[in-house]
């Protein structure tokens, strides 16, 4: 255990590593963009958002693979899949956060997923040798999560 310690303490010594450390929290502390994005009590609605009003609800809906919300009755045998998505809408609402909360965290979850996705891939591509540039890992998650394109797609959404 001391041993251990004693090389957390040469690596923080380590300049290279103290600047690594800041660079890595910027990039994932840009997954907190959607708590911009709300003012007052706004939330996100839209014909093609895909966030339910009632998550919770839905979710218990959307389990079983017919529906009666929707006139007499509906097949959702099809939408199965997007249970795990739908899982994880309701999870903050289910600890009792407000619609609005649970908005910015599910939307901040997604875009860490989306940064942590693409670190991890510069990083693995780095140790197989096929990057040689070590602030790839940097600036790829950046380009890949906060782009015009994927921004359209929350802006639409």
């Amino acid at each position: 255990m001391i041993r251990i310690i004693d090389q957390l303490k040469q690596k923080i010594r380590n300049k290279d590593f103290i600047i690594d450390l800041i660079l890595t929290i910027f990039v994932f502390s840009l997954s907190l963009i959607p708590f911009l994005w709300f003012k007052n009590n706004q939330i996100l609605l839209g014909y093609d958002n895909v966030y339910p009003l009632n998550p919770i609800d839905f979710l218990k809906d959307r389990i079983f693979s017919w529906t009666s919300t929707q006139g007499f009755g509906l097949d959702q045998s099809g939408q199965q899949g997007s249970l795990v998505i739908h899982l994880i809408d309701s999870i903050p609402q289910f600890f009792g956060a407000s619609i609005q909360l649970s908005q910015k965290i599910v939307f901040s979850f997604w875009f860490f997923m989306l940064i942590f996705s693409a670190y991890i891939f510069t990083v693995t591509l780095e140790k197989h040798g096929f990057i040689k540039s070590k602030y790839l890992r940097f600036i790829f998650p950046v380009l890949y999560a906060v782009n015009f394109y994927v921004l359209q797609a929350w802006w639409v959404a």
